[in-house]
């Protein structure tokens, strides 16, 4: 917007202090002293013609001549000001309300539904929405403060909020939340590939109609792997036969399919940033990566000895790392699938290393500097890539390690311990190593665990008795 020229201003306040004399005198005189402050701002006819408004309001002239009526003086005065400000659209403000709205329930921090919809998940509540209060009223009695609150700082989840509960003899074997942090995204021994409002611990159906309608993205046989696009418009899938498909998040329908992505299953996932390819790592020991618009393999990164559990990008896209059954990490060169480092528990040498699978490698940076390797032992290890070289020990209380996750800035590590029916779940302190917490968090087996990408929010999921659940955790109020 052009700075508005200050002959046009004088005739603006001018202007405000003319009508105001027609209306109070004595309001248009504390106007005129605020404008003028001493300075003898008005000048010409225009000093003129506020002299004698102030005096006398029947002498209101608003022109060099009588002929110039008052609307006729407003009419100039805003031609004049049209080239200056920008003139929006009658029903603005209510397109920018709702598409605020719109990005507050896209992100979670409104609610989609109302909480106390009906048991029948057929029916649909729509959440309701305060404009006055900034409140949805009913959510906001029902839910933890801290369920939508978005985090300006890491703060350990130890209270359980929500369950999202599967059907009877099923379970999610994957669980990830969608990048903007709007749902969950799991995959089940069914085949099923489903969104979840994590707010509700429902399927989203609002806004996914397919979901609404019941028609579920599906796999032939279990999704061991899940993923997101940086961007949260596709989702990537992979299940145990060994086929990867890509789906769209909006559309419910498959944009690409890998039928024999692997010989064996497909358990770990990840886009590239600009969602044009996908790597997957697999229990043939391979990590591949295939182009989503040539839908053919790109790139092959061989070199471990059994599956590969988890991998993770870095450094821009430019470097790989893996984790893998065979106890190392590697990292690969995205260009040339060159094996460049090869990392292995520090503890454990020989022929006894390929008895510990390493489940997790966790990346403390975007550079993959440091590291976090959770192995299915006692210890995890943060270490620095270059060297190598342990930096810290992290132990659990009782029982072995069986999964890990970062907290959103990396200020705290959380991983699950298993002995027995004793599931406990640790909270360390990244930069000294303490423990923060543990707490018990079911009488079954873990499968894996996984944090809401900026909020406090956990989710840990399992397969309880014949039912398998995903439960949520958020701080203690």
């Amino acid at each position: 917007m052009d700075v508005i020229p200050q002959d046009l201003l004088l005739e603006v306040k001018e202007m405000t202090i003319l009508e105001l004399c027609e209306v109070d005198q004595k309001m248009a005189m504390l106007a005129f002293r605020a404008l003028d402050n001493g300075e003898n701002i008005f000048s010409g006819e225009a000093r003129v013609r506020v002299d004698r408004a102030l005096m006398s309001a029947s002498s209101v002239s608003y022109g060099s001549n009588n002929g110039v009526t008052k609307q006729g003086r407003r009419d100039a005065i805003g031609k004049k000001l049209e080239k200056y400000i920008p003139t929006a659209p009658s029903d603005r403000l209510t397109a920018l309300i709702t598409q605020a709205l719109q990005w507050q329930r896209h992100t979670g921090t409104l609610p989609l539904t109302d909480p106390s919809e009906h048991d029948d998940p057929s029916v649909i509540v729509p959440a309701s929405f305060d404009l006055v209060t900034g409140l949805p009223p009913s959510f906001a009695t029902e839910v933890p403060e801290n369920l939508t609150k978005m985090s300006d700082v890491d703060v350990v989840p130890s209270q359980q909020y929500g369950v999202v509960k599967f059907s009877k003899k099923t379970h999610a074997e994957t669980v990830s939340f969608l990048p903007d942090g709007s749902g969950i995204l799991t995959g089940s021994t069914d085949g099923f590939v489903e969104v979840w409002n994590h707010t509700t611990c429902k399927l989203r159906t609002e806004d996914l109609a397919y979901q609404a309608n019941d028609e579920i993205m599906l796999h032939d046989t279990n999704v061991l792997s899940v993923c997101s696009s940086p961007d949260g418009t596709m989702l990537g899938t992979g299940d145990s036969a060994g086929c990867v498909k890509v789906w769209g998040l909006m559309s419910g329908k498959c944009v690409r399919k890998f039928q024999e992505a692997h010989t064996k299953g497909v358990l770990s996932l990840a886009f590239v940033k600009d969602g044009s390819k996908i790597l997957s790592g697999s229990q043939d020991g391979l990590i591949r990566e295939f182009g989503l618009r040539s839908a053919k393999m790109t790139q092959e990164f061989r070199g471990h000895g059994s599956y590969v559990t988890s991998i993770a990008l870095v450094k821009n896209d430019s470097m790989l790392v893996s984790s893998s059954a065979d106890a190392t990490v590697k990292v690969w060169h995205c260009g040339t699938g060159d094996c460049l480092q090869t990392l292995t528990l520090p503890s454990v040498s020989g022929s006894a290393a390929n008895a510990i699978s390493i489940n997790d490698v966790l990346p403390l940076d975007s550079d993959g500097s440091v590291l976090i390797l959770v192995p299915k032992g006692p210890k995890a290890y943060l270490m620095g890539r270059e060297k190598g070289d342990v930096v810290r020990e992290f132990k659990a209380e009782r029982g072995d390690f069986v999964c890990g996750c970062l907290s959103p800035r990396g200020k705290f590590f959380y991983a699950v311990s298993s002995e027995g029916t004793s599931n406990l779940l640790h909270c360390f302190d990244v930069a000294s190593g303490a423990t923060e917490k543990v707490i018990e968090v079911c009488d079954f087996d873990v499968l894996g665990i996984t944090h809401h990408p900026n909020k406090n929010i956990l989710a840990t999921w399992a397969n309880e008795g014949n039912r398998g659940k995903v439960k949520l955790w958020v701080p203690e109020n």
